[in-house]
């Protein structure tokens, strides 16, 4: 199952856009989706997704780190 690895972020880090596109290509709650971007910029603490396909984990991370979020994909 691919896994998307999300550890940190850099200056200009897209929060509210960082937020939508866990919920749109993650399928998370809205709720889920500000709750880990949450804990991402307050506490530090990373956060793992997982997605059926490997072409949607790979765009995901794209348009994450576009976002200036730091990140890698495992598999």
């Amino acid at each position: 199952m691919p896994t998307v690895k999300i550890t940190g972020w850099e200056y200009g880090f897209e929060k509210v856009a960082f937020t939508k596109l866990q919920s749109n290509l993650a399928k998370l709650s809205l709720k889920e989706a500000k709750n880990n971007t949450d804990d991402l910029l307050e506490k530090n603490i990373p956060i793992t997704l997982y997605f059926v396909e490997e072409t949607v984990a790979t765009e995901f991370l794209r348009l994450a780190k576009s976002m200036n979020a730091i990140g890698h994909l495992e598999n």
